[in-house]
Formats: structure tokens, sequence, C-alpha cells
């Protein structure tokens, strides 16, 4: 599992009690990488997102991608700026599209 402050973590332990699934934690890691290691090693399943593993997963590597869908699984993302922050053109552009 990820570190218990991980958002990704919270979301599954919170499925995995709501619908009575047991589980037991092996091994804690603090970050994306030594979960994909450990992962690549053979050792258990994790959630991650996607954009965590893309490389990865682009070379074929020994993850395998489960796709899910599951309310419970959402995050909300935000763009902070100073309020008197200069905005370019591409940022705008960026802003908009998001």
């Amino acid at each position: 599992m990820a570190e218990t402050s991980c958002n990704y973590r919270s979301m599954l332990e919170r499925i995995l009690r709501d619908e009575g699934i047991p589980y037991r934690i092996a091994l804690e890691l603090g970050n994306p990488e030594a979960i994909k290691r450990s992962l690549s090693a053979g050792s258990g399943v994790v959630l991650l997102p996607r954009m965590a593993a893309k490389e990865e997963i682009l070379r074929g590597e020994q993850l395998t991608v489960l796709p899910i869908r599951h309310p419970a699984i959402q995050l909300s993302l935000l763009l902070g700026l100073r309020p008197q922050k200069w905005i370019s053109q591409p940022l705008r552009t960026f802003m908009e599209k998001i």
C-alpha cells in the first residue's frame, strides 16, 4: 500500500471496507516508483493513477492495468495562482481547457 496520507490508499481502503472485502497490508511504501518496482517483482496489487505508471505500461513491463470504475474513486484537482499574477496566453488557454 501507499503511505497512509495517500489519497489513492484512502479511496481503496474505503471501498474495501464498504464492500466487506478483507485485506492485509504486507508492505507500505512512500512513493509510486518504489510501489511499481515492488509490483513488478510480483508483490500484490495497488491502486495508482494511470499517469503514475504510463511509461511502464507503454513499455509493456510487468504491470497489468485493471480498469475499474467506482463512484468512490474520484479526485478533485485545483489550480492555484497568486491573485496579482500576470497570466500569459498559453496559461490562459490551459486554464480554459481544464
